[in-house]
């Protein structure tokens, strides 16, 4: 990744003399960045909106001036500025917008005010939108907020950050056994995978756990909703507490997601206050997600959440979905619907800022829902960039088996084309080490020449590709080289090859033969099985570089 383009203001308080801009610059925002990181250069690219030169790089040398940014009420001079600084400053952010790169705002609201009407265009928009990710320092209340974040994402961003990525909606033995042999996070719904619903595959979350993997478990309740049906949460709380308790300590690596009603958040409320208890109890052996969705004031909303709970150790759950789809009657008919959920970067900021009376951070971490690595439209490393600058224990689940499967014959996914492949070298290996395939030896091939009948035949269709699939498959000194060859000509010297071959060396072609021809030897137990295909897909996909054998378990 390049280092990450940091936008910020200029300063009343300026050296006397010439400097780099940065230098020169002695206000308050400067002295933070001076306080919390030896050399700002050796981790951010920065640039500087000044209210004299425009937007400049940070170590441009300028002189003193005494030139304030316009005011966001004196609209004539903001415009006056915005139209002789604007191509300057796209043409500079032009020569940083890339893809490996963040970018961060961190800007007073007139300087702010004058980015956006410099950045408002389309042209400047798609520009904006080339970067890995962007983060605007928004709607802070006096100068202390933003100052705040910036030593937040001074602080943060320049160390490491790997949130997890739980694969989740696994639904069978398969995608189980795969993911598991693939060393991924596992996540399930308990509306497919329960201590009542398929438990061999709940011991497969277990052991995934044991060997140090984090595991997530949905309440299944968006599942539900999509039916028109809403879950009874003290069901979902009682299966989740049997659960808990029959992984014993290694629960403390497992995500459990608490019930509530996405549409209404006094529901959600009398869900939990319902189920103190025993949210409380899960909370203290396992990692607890409290969803948070939209409210008139969301931060109001998780604070009586929180209240109710006593300020337990929880984490915020994050709606990442843009809409969630629920059946609704209207004129008495039930309608399909699709209700916005997806929470914004403000509204997750605000939730991340939270404290509790203790004046600690309210909580835990953070968990996105319905969010992975590929989700489009920049939202995974938008939200990513929001929990490193805060520095939120982060993860993420989202199903990715249906985006990167399709039809296993015709579809052009990544994962319907790896499944052939897959197919192919599963069927090609249990056929090479089958004894049908042993046995042929130069008798059986007398009685039955699978191998020659098959190479003459391919010497037929296509002379050339024969000779191509010949010299990989036999020694370098049996080389055949027909390039100069007529395609007729060709034919009668590969059939006459094959016939005339020494006997003494027969084994030696035959064995070449069958290793070229080997579908010739396949019989319809050499076919790879449709769990042993899926298995091995799952696993090549999704493996951090770390794969695991996996005892499968069956059910009973």
């Amino acid at each position: 990744m390049a280092k990450p383009l940091l936008i910020i203001g200029c300063s009343d308080n300026k050296a006397q003399t010439e400097a780099q801009a940065f230098d020169l610059y002695l206000g308050h925002v400067y002295e933070l960045i001076r306080a919390n990181i030896d050399n700002v250069h050796d981790h951010f690219e920065v640039l500087i909106l000044s209210g004299l030169h425009g937007l400049i790089h940070s170590k441009q040398v300028i002189g003193h001036y005494d030139q304030q940014m316009p005011k966001r009420t004196q609209t004539a001079a903001m415009q006056a500025y915005v139209d002789k600084h604007t191509a300057g400053a796209n043409k500079l952010l032009k020569q940083y917008a890339e893809k490996s790169r963040d970018l961060f705002v961190v800007l007073s609201n007139d300087y702010l005010k004058v980015f956006d009407m410099m950045t408002e265009k389309p042209s400047s928009q798609k520009l904006l939108n080339t970067f890995n990710s962007t983060y605007f320092c928004r709607k802070h209340i006096g100068v202390g907020v933003l100052r705040g974040r910036l030593k937040k994402i001074l602080n943060n961003i320049p160390k490491p950050f790997s949130p997890v990525l739980y694969r989740s909606g696994l639904a069978s033995a398969d995608e189980f056994t795969g993911y598991s042999a693939a060393n991924a996070c596992l996540g399930a719904s308990l509306a497919y995978v329960s201590d009542i619903k398929q438990p061999h595959l709940l011991d497969m979350m277990k052991q995934s756990l044991i060997r140090g993997n984090r595991a997530f478990l949905d309440n299944g309740v968006i599942t539900e909703v999509g039916k028109g049906n809403f879950v009874e949460p003290q069901e979902v709380f009682s299966r989740y507490k049997r659960i808990v308790e029959s992984f014993k300590g290694h629960a403390k690596k497992l995500s459990i997601v608490i019930p509530d009603n996405p549409f209404d958040p006094a529901a959600s409320l009398a869900i939990v206050k319902e189920n103190k208890s025993v949210i409380k109890w899960l909370a203290r052996r396992c990692d607890v997600i409290l969803p948070i969705h939209k409210a008139p004031d969301i931060g109001q909303h998780a604070m009586s959440m929180m209240k109710a709970l006593s300020f337990a150790p929880i984490r915020v759950g994050i709606p990442c979905k843009k809409y969630i789809s629920t059946i609704e009657v209207v004129d008495g008919q039930e309608v399909k619907v699709n209700v916005p959920v997806r929470l914004s970067p403000l509204e997750i900021e605000q939730l991340f800022e939270l404290k509790a009376p203790n004046k600690e951070r309210l909580f835990t971490g953070a968990h996105f829902l319905a969010c992975s690595e590929v989700t489009r439209g920049g939202v995974y490393e938008e939200r990513k960039t929001l929990a490193h600058i805060h520095g939120f224990d982060a993860s993420f689940d989202a199903c990715r088996t249906a985006a990167v499967l399709g039809n296993e014959k015709s579809s052009s996914r990544i994962g319907s084309q790896l499944l052939r492949e897959v197919n192919v070298e599963i069927t090609k290996d249990k056929t090479l080490r089958s004894t049908e395939y042993a046995r042929h030896d130069c008798t059986e091939e007398y009685e039955d020449p699978l191998a020659f009948t098959s190479a003459a035949e391919a010497i037929e269709e296509n002379v050339f590709a024969f000779v191509e699939l010949w010299n990989e498959s036999m020694e370098a000194v049996w080389e055949l080289d027909v390039s100069d060859m007529q395609e007729e000509d060709a034919k009668e010297y590969c059939l006459n090859l094959l016939c005339s071959f020494p006997r003494d060396i027969e084994d030696q072609l035959l064995k070449g033969l069958k290793l070229a021809y080997w579908q010739s030897f396949t019989c319809r137990h050499h076919q790879a099985t449709n769990f042993e295909k899926r298995t091995e897909t799952f696993t090549r996909l999704f493996s951090d570089g770390q794969r695991v054998a996996i005892q499968t378990t069956l059910p009973i």
